[in-house]
């Protein structure tokens, strides 16, 4: 039994050695990972396991936590001891009163490490005890490479993640309606009921410089290097970019979408194919029937696509639109990447033929009968 178990363990190990998908070239980023966001399929990266810091980015998991707690629209008074955090800063000021949803606001688009440790002192009392909340939530969304100490993203001993598992949150993230609108804002207003409003900036230059960017947080401290997760949405499609210990990550974004939206484009070109399936019995001889692209393949493989079609020679009617007609099946170096269903996309109804002379009488005398019966 114990060999069973070894030889099934060393498998596992084997797998998840291998690289799940090729990488791209001239991308200065340390760690990286390219993602879809519908199926959370990798569509290429690089170290994409490898445990980083990841700076401000942090910020995410501690505004998901917040968000998600209940309380958004709670008053929040500022203590100065709970707000004492080196590096960025919303310019919170004791006794300043503003409602959690303003507070995370600010912590997203200022990245202010004030901020953050004001949100974790009200949700948990604690930073140590917000950072277990910051654990649990991980874990749930599955990320296993990760271990939250600040909610600010400040280094500290033990404090790492990797681009797969921030590649997660981040998808966790633009899930949620409020943090996707917040973090899609160039600029705001974050409120306060003590003292005037105060005006903030995005500090994510892909937004209205990347097309269909619409998130997601920066960050940076001179042990992690620059870090950046981002969001962006073309012809229906999302899809995630992580990158961790990037000299130049604007660019590195601004790459991996272009390959990834050009691949995707050139996919559904290749594979939204049209089929005319014959009909028997139905009042059309014929049905069209389509496979639709429905999400982002891993293709970032040194040998090419293929497709196998599967077409059913006939259906009988009726026919609903939607109805399964066959399939195709993707693959690359023998693995099976994806399979697209080919369905109906009109009704066809059942041909009805014409009913003969005694059955007009029949049904003649059928309904004067029926006439009479009633009249009586």
């Amino acid at each position: 039994m114990k060999k069973i178990l070894f030889v099934i363990f060393a498998v596992i190990l084997l797998f998840c050695s291998m690289p799940i998908s090729g990488y791209a070239e001239d991308i200065s980023a340390g760690s990286y990972v390219c993602m879809s966001a519908d199926t959370a399929q990798v569509l290429c990266s690089r170290e994409m396991f490898l445990h980083r810091g990841m700076a401000s980015t942090t910020k995410v998991m501690t505004a998901l936590i917040a968000v998600e707690s209940g309380r958004l629209y709670e008053t929040v008074e500022i203590d100065a001891n709970k707000i004492s955090a080196e590096g960025t800063s919303l310019g919170l000021k004791t006794g300043d009163k503003l409602t959690l949803y303003e507070l995370v606001k600010g912590m997203l688009l200022s990245s202010g490490n004030d901020s953050a440790n004001a949100v974790a002192y009200f949700i948990s009392g604690t930073l140590e005890d917000f950072a277990v909340l910051m654990n649990e939530k991980a874990r749930s969304i599955g990320m296993y490479n990760t271990n939250f100490v600040t909610p600010s993203g400040l280094d500290a001993d033990g404090h790492y993640s990797c681009a797969y598992d921030m590649a997660l949150l981040a998808r966790s993230a633009i899930n949620n309606p409020i943090i996707s609108e917040m973090t899609s804002l160039k600029d705001s207003y974050i409120s306060f009921s003590n003292r005037s409003r105060l005006y903030v900036s995005n500090h994510n230059k892909l937004l209205g410089d990347v097309e269909g960017c619409f998130g997601l947080k920066t960050g940076y401290t001179k042990k992690s290097g620059r870090c950046l997760l981002s969001a962006a949405e073309r012809n229906g499609k999302k899809i995630i970019v992580v990158t961790l210990g990037a000299p130049d990550d604007w660019n590195d974004h601004k790459k991996l979408y272009d390959l990834a939206f050009e691949e995707i484009g050139s996919l559904e070109a290749d594979f939204n194919s049209v089929f005319s399936v014959d009909v028997v019995g139905g009042s059309e001889d014929k049905v069209e029937c389509k496979a639709e692209f429905v999400s982002p393949v891993s293709s970032f493989f040194d040998s090419e696509i293929t497709a196998d079609y599967y077409v059913e020679p006939f259906v009988y009617a009726p026919v609903k639109k939607g109805d399964i007609t066959g399939k195709i099946v993707l693959r690359a170096d023998g693995i099976e990447l994806q399979t697209l269903y080919i369905t109906a996309q009109n009704d066809v109804s059942v041909y009805e033929k014409a009913p003969g002379i005694f059955s007009r009488i029949s049904n003649s005398i059928f309904e004067l009968l029926s006439r009479w019966k009633i009249t009586k």
